[in-house]
């Protein structure tokens, strides 16, 4: 047996029954002569998914055809070890504001790492300071309840907050100057 961690990638002999649901797999290794010193070597592969601070091990049970005790074996622990990742996704079409004007552009940031994490949030516009709020309601326009955000509130692996960038256009903007926001 092998934990959900992982997925069973190779053998030096094919499974006799293989089960990935149940993280489950047997060999007949009743062709072996008394005492063989051949190896079934077993090779891993750490899913996509697995989260991270978790120690693996992996369980054998060998029960013998003639009557004898069963043996079980237990491997050394591996750990998975954390492993950061970020993703921000928002819109890039071009918008048409006045000044004076407070815009709300919304966009989202996910935890793409494999265990909990917290972002720091930083955002710059071409025309000044650029304010970042949580969309709680996900409805992109500004709560009064929805606080401003500089860093996020820990998200869980797989796991994304919408947020609000908030810019109020300068009175002095020329008009037709396009300008992005970082």
């Amino acid at each position: 047996s092998y934990p959900g961690a992982l997925s069973l990638a190779s053998a030096t002999q094919p499974a006799a029954s293989a089960d990935p649901p149940t993280h489950m797999a047997s060999w007949h290794l009743e062709g072996l002569a008394p005492r063989d010193r051949k190896a079934l070597r077993l090779d891993f592969r750490v899913r996509e998914d697995a989260l991270a601070d978790q120690d693996l091990v992996v369980r054998a049970v060998l029960q013998s055809a003639h009557g004898e005790p069963a043996v079980s074996v237990v491997s050394a622990a591996a750990r998975v070890e954390s492993v950061a990742g970020v993703r921000v996704a928002g819109i890039d079409a071009p918008r048409t504001v006045f000044p004076r004007e407070i815009i709300f552009i919304p966009f989202t940031l996910k935890n793409t790492g494999n265990g909990p994490d917290k972002f720091n949030v930083r955002a710059q516009g071409d025309a000044g300071a650029v304010s970042v709020y949580e969309d709680r309601n996900r409805d992109g326009v500004r709560q009064p309840d929805e606080p401003l955000v500089e860093t996020t509130r820990v998200l869980n692996p797989q796991e994304e907050v919408s947020l609000l960038a908030s810019l109020t256009v300068p009175a002095g903007e020329p008009d037709a100057r396009r300008q992005a926001i970082r």
